[in-house]
């Protein structure tokens, strides 16, 4: 599946302790445009261009719900929302409210298996049956979707498993649920999202406009969907979720600092993962993938740049890191050199 890249958060600097200025989703996206896209950008292109608030994935889930009579429906669909409509008015929702999301799979397969390979339903059936595939491994009394708590509780359940095990669970909630904004057909092909803005205290400095995934809700609940049901985040979404999923599974970051932000000389554009251990081994979560080598998940960011033309190679990275997001983005911010990865190719 090719990943886009995505560009990296910008921040500014300001001298505590004075209070920072409070800025709109369209402030800072237009931020971010001046200095992705050039200083020539009008608020509202760069609102659209960086996907805050701008029109971005797809409303055919909505007027669904909607046309099956519910009132009062959240633009995009809350969790809840789709809770409700899987649960009371979807195709075999007497299946879904029971609990058996097995059987309820193969009939959205069966569905789908009806319709012509040029039918987009088809496409959105499967989707749904993987979907309810995956939520089948979480027991009957889940909720599809199923909730944070259930799912912290299912990767507490594999404590005992082995890292290929924990991992390719992981991989498959992702790929289920998630689709890279980047890469998506209801997609944004020109920037990345906002989450949720705020402002970040290292040392003196106060650093505003840094807008990372600060909780649960910022991958679900304030995600536009695509047609399929999948929520759009990009690299900061699944590294907050690798870091969240498989630290409930006993992986931990390494003492120095877990998440990386990483850039390439002369070129727009950045990438965020994370690095988690556990027995020894340490894995990255780049996008929906976990890989077991570094080099594996840089080459997700050096494939997306090569196809926008770039021919950068490893040599031209720079990866900092720290143990959060926000600290890795002020460690590239600052070039703090003791934050700064010396590059790993096994």
């Amino acid at each position: 599946m090719a990943i886009g890249a995505l560009n990296p958060v910008t921040t500014t600097q300001q001298a505590a302790p004075a209070a920072p200025a409070k800025k709109t989703p369209a402030q800072f996206a237009a931020a971010k445009a001046d200095k992705v896209l050039g200083p020539q950008v009008s608020p509202e292109a760069a609102g659209k261009a960086m996907g805050a608030p701008g029109p971005v994935g797809s409303d055919a889930l909505r007027q669904k719900l909607e046309k099956a009579g519910m009132e009062n429906v959240s633009q995009p669909p809350s969790e809840a929302d789709l809770r409700t409509y899987y649960a009371q008015h979807a195709e075999h929702h007497e299946l879904i409210s029971q609990g058996k999301f097995s059987d309820a799979a193969a009939q959205y397969r069966a569905d789908a298996q009806k319709l012509g390979d040029g039918d987009p339903r088809r496409g959105e059936l499967f989707a749904t049956a993987n979907q309810l595939d995956y939520t089948a491994k979480l027991g009957e009394k889940a909720s599809f979707p199923p909730t944070q708590e259930q799912l912290k509780a299912h990767f507490q359940g594999l404590k005992k498993s082995d890292n290929k095990t924990v991992t390719k669970d992981f991989e498959q909630y992702t790929s289920a649920f998630y689709s890279h904004i980047n890469s998506d057909a209801q997609g944004s092909k020109t920037g990345d999202l906002t989450y949720t803005p705020h402002n970040v205290k290292s040392g003196k400095t106060t650093y505003t406009g840094i807008d990372t995934p600060t909780g649960f809700s910022d991958v679900t609940d304030r995600r536009q969907l695509n047609s399929s049901g999948q929520r759009l985040i990009d690299c900061e979404g699944y590294a907050m979720l690798g870091n969240q999923l498989l630290g409930e599974a006993g992986f931990k970051q390494p003492a120095e600092g877990g998440f990386h932000v990483v850039s390439a000389n002369g070129v727009q554009g950045g990438h965020a993962m994370v690095e988690m251990q556990r027995n020894g081994e340490s894995v990255f979560v780049s996008n929906n993938h976990a890989y077991n080598s570094p080099s594996k998940a840089y080459g997700d960011f050096l494939g997306a740049l090569r196809q926008r033309g770039s021919s950068v190679g490893i040599a031209d990275l720079r990866d900092y890191y720290g143990r959060t997001e926000d600290a890795a983005i002020i460690a590239r911010e600052t070039k703090d050199k003791s934050h700064q990865t010396e590059f790993r190719t096994q």
